[in-house]
């Protein structure tokens, strides 16, 4: 799983400073876990397309769906740090199995 590209979303309702990530495959329920470990993971497999939030506390928040190769970051004002250490976070990932 590597992270392609961060895009700036302009106009969304869920924030003022919201970025959308790119993977270079679709998210899966490991990848989730393991973002997971940042904070508390809320995940729902009632839908036909399971969603995940993650709250990490005071920092920011992630949003996906299993399958897509997206997933939304809402950050707060200044983020800088924040996706970089998003990215640093993402490139140790090894995938499971």
């Amino acid at each position: 799983m590597k992270l392609l590209h961060i895009k700036t979303m302009e106009g969304c309702l869920e924030g003022a400073n919201v970025r959308d990530a790119l993977f270079s495959k679709p998210v899966d329920v490991n990848f989730i876990n393991y973002l997971g470990n940042l904070g508390k993971l809320i995940y729902n497999d009632k839908m036909d397309k399971p969603f995940f939030k993650i709250i990490v506390r005071g920092q920011y928040t992630i949003k996906g769906s299993v399958g897509n190769s997206t997933l939304r970051i809402i950050l707060p004002e200044s983020a800088g740090s924040i996706i970089e250490s998003f990215g640093n976070y993402v490139d140790r990932y090894t995938a499971k199995p």
